[in-house]
């Protein structure tokens, strides 16, 4: 199965996946296609994986994998976005073109939940942030004002005070929001 492929599976209610869709409906069936096609190109482009539209996704590098898993989502017009430490296990620089996949997903106007155990890699692409430890919120607010905390750098950044680049309408919690 193609990159393609792999985002064509996820819309749902398909005129396709009936019988009777599949027998009587069958102009409207491949306008469907051709749209849900030209909607995967476009994610393919947004997620910076075009060039492997062709590809078997069984065999795109765990950052590319990275990449696919938000664009198939995307292929279902969400408003809210999950991503569950996405840079895990990934070298820096694709851990950073993730990370700035989840920031231009909320200029996107979708919400992104990022939940991310490297604080300074969320404070990086967050609006807001909520510090969980022991299932309790233990601090939260702008991920300026948390970035230059000093008891936050002294717990959770390693000592050092971090600069705050964030401008956006989004949280860390680990936690991403919508934009706008």
């Amino acid at each position: 199965m193609s990159v393609l492929d792999n985002l064509l599976l996820a819309p749902t209610a398909q005129v396709g996946e009936t019988v009777s869709g599949a027998l009587f409906r069958r102009r409207r069936m491949a306008e469907q296609e051709r749209a849900l096609r030209a909607k995967a190109e476009d994610i393919l482009d947004f997620v910076t994986l075009s060039h492997l539209v062709d590809h078997p996704a069984g065999k795109i590098s765990g950052g590319q994998m990275k990449l696919l898993e938000p664009g198939r989502a995307l292929m279902g017009d969400p408003s809210v976005i999950l991503l569950d430490e996405p840079p895990a296990g990934l070298s820096p620089k694709i851990a950073g073109e993730v990370l700035d996949l989840a920031r231009r997903l909320t200029e996107q106007g979708v919400t992104v939940l990022l939940v991310e155990q490297t604080v300074k890699q969320a404070l990086r692409v967050a609006d807001h942030c909520y510090i969980l430890a022991e299932g309790r919120n233990q601090i939260d607010g702008p991920a300026a004002q948390i970035a230059s905390d000093p008891v936050v750098g002294e717990i959770y950044l390693g000592g050092k005070r971090m600069e705050a680049s964030c401008s956006r309408a989004f949280s860390t919690a680990f936690s991403l929001a919508r934009s706008g």
